[in-house]
């Protein structure tokens, strides 16, 4: 990839990105509907040697799996109302999305669940809250089971990519500096991080975006690591726009341009200016 720390930024309406990328967005076709999305995501859990759930999860597999062929794998973080014990409130949002645009360029989907109290890193910056006794950050099991589905299922280590949105746009940036080694790509919504851990990225290229209007995750958060990341040479995209709130999740992944960018990231892999253009033990 292209580590020259050049800035995409688009300014874009609220219901598309095609004016820049130049894409067709997916609001036009079907969107699965929940009891759809419920049935291909398939409920997992990761669980202690007395048999206590240490973190649940969903998992959605190519409908067909080649011999010999090698898929990417996505790991989607999801926001802090979707916190819970439920394994089934993480689909809320994003889950419909990745699995249409999956139907024709297929992949695993990994869609762990946060427990309530806490962030995926653990630091709660809802001062209101404190976590429920016992209950710890899920970064070290989610990383743990990413690895794990890596080395069990035929998965391109080339192609590992990371998204999230709100809690998890910060959850985005945190795993990624946790492990730059492991991800291709990241696309971090409505989010932010550390400016400070911007040296840590130069492997994972990056699109960010934000909704200028946010009122829960002021949008200097994004505006802060854009430019620390930059600065450091980090291959980053920006997006803002104008006139959306909080839910920046919704043009974000509604836009195939977003998602072929992301799908065409590859580590260690030189990307072309054309296609950098072109773009987004378990039971």
């Amino acid at each position: 990839m292209n580590r020259s720390g050049r800035i995409f930024i688009g300014l874009l309406c609220a219901l598309t990105l095609s004016a820049v990328v130049g894409c067709a967005d997916l609001a036009s076709d079907h969107t699965p509907s929940m009891l759809e999305v419920e049935m291909a995501y398939v409920p997992h859990r990761v669980v202690d040697a007395d048999g206590k759930p240490l973190l649940r999860y969903r998992i959605l597999k190519p409908s067909t799996i080649e011999p010999g062929r090698k898929y990417p794998l996505i790991l989607f973080l999801h926001g802090a109302g979707e916190r819970g014990e439920d394994n089934f409130k993480q689909l809320t949002y994003g889950a419909a999305e990745l699995l249409q645009y999956t139907r024709s360029q297929p992949a695993f989907v990994v869609i762990p669940q946060c427990p309530v109290g806490v962030w995926w890193d653990g630091k709660n910056r809802l001062k209101s809250e404190s976590p429920p006794e016992g209950v710890v950050a899920p970064m070290q099991q989610v990383i743990a089971l990413v690895d794990r589905i890596i080395a069990q299922q035929p998965i391109d280590r080339s192609r590992v990519y990371i998204t999230g949105m709100s809690m998890g746009g910060f959850g985005t940036f945190t795993y990624v500096a946790a492990r730059p080694d492991l991800f291709a790509a990241a696309l971090p919504i409505c989010g932010g991080g550390n400016p400070e851990w911007a040296s840590r990225y130069h492997a994972t290229a990056f699109w960010i975006t934000h909704g200028r209007a946010d009122p829960w995750v002021s949008v200097n958060e994004s505006r802060d690591m854009v430019k620390s990341m930059a600065a450091a040479g980090v291959d980053v995209r920006y997006t803002e726009f104008p006139e959306v709130g909080h839910d920046a999740w919704t043009p974000t992944y509604a836009s195939t341009g977003v998602l072929n960018w992301m799908f065409s990231q590859r580590r260690g892999v030189e990307q072309s200016a054309d296609s950098r253009a072109q773009s987004a033990a378990t039971r």
